[in-house]
């Protein structure tokens, strides 16, 4: 049992959406690259990870897990994979900088890139509902 006589997998539960493509959205905090973050064994972690250790088992030593729908914020444990940090790497191809943005379908805070919910500027795409969070709080700040 966790916090309040919580257990992780209700928590999990409690806090995610199922997409239409099976991904367990996080909806609750996430860190600055994007993973949901939960607190669990007395700390905060990577929501994934403790997803994955629950349902599937422990990450063993020197290997980390590969989201193979590529959603950063996914704790679905089927969308995991442990793998070596090079061959994570490698799925990930990061030689093709830059690029890998296209392919996504959800800003690091989690809101869908929607036509509605998506603004094209110079070479880039950017998330509206994240812009109005900023212009808020840039707006509450002065």
């Amino acid at each position: 049992m966790g916090r309040h006589g919580i257990s992780v997998e209700q928590r999990i539960a409690e806090n995610i959406e199922i997409d239409s493509n099976g991904c367990w959205i996080w909806l609750k905090h996430k860190d600055n690259n994007g993973y949901g973050r939960i607190w669990a064994n007395s700390k905060t972690l990577r929501a994934h990870r403790v997803s994955y250790e629950t349902y599937v088992g422990p990450i063993s030593e020197g290997l980390e897990l590969d989201h193979l729908c590529r959603v950063r914020h996914c704790v679905n444990p089927l969308h995991l994979e442990s793998v070596t940090h090079a061959e994570n790497m490698r799925r990930g191809d990061h030689s093709n900088k830059g690029k890998n943005n296209a392919i996504k379908t959800h800003c690091l805070r989690g809101h869908e890139y929607t036509e509605e919910n998506t603004y094209r500027y110079k070479n880039g795409r950017y998330c509206r509902a994240c812009n109005s969070i900023r212009a808020f709080a840039n707006y509450h700040r002065e």
